[in-house]
């Protein structure tokens, strides 16, 4: 099977939306800004106690803008100078502590968007094929995955060119995945979508390609294809046809 000009992978596709990660930054911190100051001037609008007898929940919330508003204070400012510097360092506290939070959340975030992909807590490769597709050909089903890294728990033999071949009830579409290069360290999962009417042809030019190191992103992929491809050939207009089946 020949490779495809140009094979989108896994580290291309999906993920979460990282398309502006300044203005996230910048949205977070002034949110946190924004918080921080409206909080530490409500309480001061309320009448809250600045200088003596302030309450212990305020003296925790609000600890940067007491620090630094008594500082500036025993520099000479005058009363309004203190609260003003007061509530923005409140603000800039919170803006921080905010902006900490979202870095937190989104290493969080990430991690569990990867176990999703990874190797589940039941490591049996079951592909699951949905209605309107034939399996002709499948070496992982029913095989236990004891690794995430390659070869998966299996030998360097198990993985070659000619793993999974399923094919359309409905049309000539099939899709293919194997290892390549055959047996490689080095080598990865390509998943094509090929007209079995004319595979020479749909080979050296797939109407559509996948590569990936991951088993498990693998069987998603094709999982998915299968649904979406089915999906497509019950309406009109669909991109990928092949040649229709006579199932009379």
């Amino acid at each position: 099977m020949n490779p495809p000009a140009s094979l989108p992978t896994d580290c291309e596709s999906g993920g979460t939306d990282n398309s502006h990660p300044l203005r996230q930054i910048l949205g977070w911190t002034l949110a946190g800004f924004g918080v921080g100051v409206v909080s530490a001037t409500a309480y001061l609008l309320l009448d809250g106690q600045y200088l003596w007898g302030v309450p212990r929940w305020a003296d925790i919330v609000f600890y940067p803008g007491f620090l630094a508003g008594f500082q500036v204070y025993k520099w000479g400012l005058s009363v309004a100078a203190a609260k003003a510097v007061g509530v923005l360092t409140v603000g800039l506290a919170y803006a921080l502590i905010l902006l900490l939070l979202r870095f937190v959340w989104g290493a969080a975030w990430n991690h569990m968007t990867k176990r999703q992909t990874a190797m589940p807590s039941q490591p049996l490769f079951k592909l699951n094929i949905p209605l309107g597709w034939n399996t002709s050909k499948d070496h992982l089903s029913g095989r236990v995955l004891a690794s995430e890294e390659p070869p998966f728990g299996l030998s360097w033999e198990d993985l070659n060119e000619d793993m999974i071949f399923v094919t359309s009830s409905r049309c000539s579409l099939a899709i293919d995945l194997g290892w390549y290069p055959d047996y490689s360290p080095e080598g990865q999962f390509r998943i094509e979508v090929v007209d079995s009417d004319n595979l020479a042809a749909t080979y050296a030019k797939p109407l559509r390609a996948f590569a990936t190191r991951s088993v498990w992103v693998a069987k998603l992929k094709m999982e998915d294809w299968m649904e979406e491809l089915h999906a497509n050939q019950a309406g009109p207009g669909a991109p990928l046809t092949g040649s229709p089946r006579n199932n009379g």
